[in-house]
């Protein structure tokens, strides 16, 4: 008797000795995939911003709008930047997913690309998601064709920043070289002045020398002086 246990699509177990091999596979998964690929995909796009939402059918509902504004200024400005360290540049959104003038969540993770300005460096930017009590969430960053994109099933400010790179640290420690080497410019004066004060006693010692062999002169030769004046007396006498 030939006993063929099939779980799942799969065969699990098998008794007996049978004529051919027992292949059989119809796992759900292949029902997933197909309905996957059935899905279609949905893209949105912020006219002010051109900030881009990328999802799939039944994730998000088809009226679903985004709402974005950018943060340039204000309170809210301030305190972003004061949680951003490390950050040279930066651009941030407050980004909502709305359907009925409601907030909404999508249903798994979808993609946000935003336009990278110019003047930032592709090979070092990221992605904060900042909460308003100043928690940051960092997020992996795809770059291609002008955008920086992230995945997200939550939607926040959102904050897209150039970081500081290792040339721009090294030329801040070449800075502080060039302080340090004018702070040794400010040492060289001092140098000077040991050297001045040096030559200034020299010269004074110099001088008072001089004023000795002057002086040792002058009385040697009232010396010699007063010497003869004494034989002259002698011999009058």
């Amino acid at each position: 008797m030939r006993k063929i246990v099939i779980q799942n699509g799969k065969v699990v177990s098998a008794t007996g000795e049978l004529p051919y091999d027992v292949i059989a596979d119809f796992s759900e998964s292949n029902d997933d995939d197909n309905g996957e690929s059935n899905k279609e995909s949905i893209t949105k796009t912020d006219s002010k911003t051109n900030i881009k939402l990328e999802a799939t059918s039944g994730m998000i509902p088809d009226n679903a709008t985004m709402n974005i504004v950018e943060i340039s200024s204000g309170e809210d400005f301030e305190k972003i930047k004061n949680v951003l360290d490390g950050i040279k540049n930066f651009k941030a959104y407050d980004i909502t997913l709305k359907s009925d003038d409601t907030n909404i969540k999508p249903q798994g993770k979808v993609k946000i690309s935003i336009p990278i300005p110019v003047g930032f460096d592709t090979s070092n930017l990221i992605v904060y998601g900042i909460e308003k009590d100043g928690t940051k969430t960092e997020y992996q960053v795809k770059v291609a064709d002008g955008y920086a994109t992230f995945e997200t099933d939550t939607f926040s400010t959102y904050v897209l920043g150039e970081k500081v790179s290792n040339e721009t640290q090294n030329n801040g420690n070449s800075n502080t070289g060039e302080t340090t080497t004018e702070n040794n410019d400010t040492k060289l004066p001092q140098t000077g002045e040991e050297t001045n004060t040096f030559a200034t006693g020299l010269s004074i010692a110099v001088i008072a020398g001089i004023f000795w062999l002057v002086s040792m002169l002058l009385i040697d030769r009232e010396k010699k002086k007063i010497n003869q004046e004494q034989k002259g007396s002698k011999h009058n006498d």
